[in-house]
């Protein structure tokens, strides 16, 4: 085990700008209680995570469909398909022509976001990371740089202070708002 301790004595941002600088490749592992949270890195890059905690919702082809690039249908195929072959989602979905590289691309870079950022409000747990050999995407190269990450979620992080002083309530639901069509002078009418 390379680099072990807990969330109290180095914070998340401190160790993966560690891992980072040193340009190394393994596992880092971040578990607080039941919850687990892993980002892979390839020479200081990170280049996917996983957590047993987000569920459903963080999982790709969850995503795609959430985000209406990919049917349900569409999803079940591709994962038959990658139970049959075991190749990445993402691969198949750019084999099948249904998604371009660029939107897979932006789906992982989502969950790899989405993922560091909960990390962030841990303010305990354990950590170790393991050198160890990482395979990264085959057909789809993907990296993240670790410092391009960090300060972007620093950001959220301070947005999120002044998105909480104008939310009154966590549990709010938004809900698209159709822009409100211009009447024109046909459509007004004059009194007389």
């Amino acid at each position: 085990m390379a680099l072990q301790g807990t969330l109290k004595d180095f914070s998340i941002t401190e160790i993966i700008q560690l891992i980072g600088q040193q340009l190394k490749t393994g596992i880092l592992k971040i578990r607080r209680g039941k919850n687990l949270a892993e980002i892979y890195f390839v020479d200081g890059m990170i280049v996917h995570v996983y957590s047993n905690y987000r569920g459903k919702k963080d999982l790709i082809g969850e995503i795609l469909v959430k985000a209406q690039l990919i049917t349900e249908e569409q999803l079940e195929r591709v994962l038959k398909i990658q139970k049959e072959t075991l190749k990445y989602l993402g691969e198949i979905l750019v084999e099948l022509k249904l998604l371009t590289k660029e939107d897979v691309l932006k789906v992982i870079s989502t969950q790899i976001y989405e993922t560091i950022y909960d990390l962030f409000w841990w303010e305990d747990g354990v950590f170790n990371f393991d050198l160890k050999l990482v395979e990264s995407y085959k057909k789809i190269p993907f990296a993240l740089s670790t410092e391009q990450v960090l300060l972007n979620i620093l950001r959220m992080v301070d947005e999120w202070s002044e998105i909480e002083k104008k939310i009154f309530s966590p549990h709010l639901v938004f809900k698209k708002v159709l822009p409100i069509e211009p009447k024109t002078s046909e459509t007004i009418t004059q009194p007389t």
